[in-house]
């Protein structure tokens, strides 16, 4: 039994409406109580979701067999999915580390501290206004390719005009 499609749609979900708060940033966080926590929750809610998204995606490719369409669509899966969880990472390691958690483990365990001082530099790269916009557009497209070779699988290239074009460049 398929049961990749009732997992498919919540992730894509809180995750596109995470990218449009985040670009939409400038003109709303100061106009929505509680932005940065509504936008967290979204990233980190919606990128959990995308992993069992995956594993019910693979069960759903042993059932209907392997094809290149399919394998592209589980390529850019688990891109998407890369992305997302390196930016909810990013977030979570400046959430740790505000609350010190980061400080207590790092003093107790050199290797820890070790990881931690290049993870800090990613962070700080990643953190970075124009870096940031640039990695979301990124995951932006990644889902939305992700998404128009699902259609394709589920309904066909020709469903409409955007599928077919993401289906005729990627395959």
């Amino acid at each position: 039994m398929n049961i990749h499609p009732l997992f498919v749609h919540f992730p894509i979900a809180l995750l596109v409406m995470y990218v449009l708060l985040v670009l939409a940033a400038p003109w709303l966080k100061h106009r929505i109580a509680g932005y940065n926590k509504i936008k967290l929750f979204l990233l980190f809610s919606g990128t959990l979701a995308l992993y069992p998204t995956l594993i019910t995606g693979s069960l759903a490719a042993a059932i209907v067999g392997e094809n290149d369409l399919i394998e592209t669509h589980e390529t850019m899966a688990a891109v998407t999915t890369l992305l997302f969880s390196t930016l909810a990472g990013v977030h979570l390691l400046n959430i740790l580390t505000d609350i010190n958690f980061v400080k207590s483990l790092s003093d107790k365990y050199r290797a820890i501290a070790n990881l931690l001082r290049y993870l800090h530099i990613i962070k700080g790269i990643l953190l970075k206004p124009c870096i940031y916009t640039i990695v979301v557009t990124l995951a932006l497209i990644a889902v939305t390719i992700t998404g128009a070779l699902g259609a394709s699988i589920v309904y066909g290239p020709q469903v409409d005009p955007f599928v077919n074009f993401v289906y005729n460049i990627f395959l």
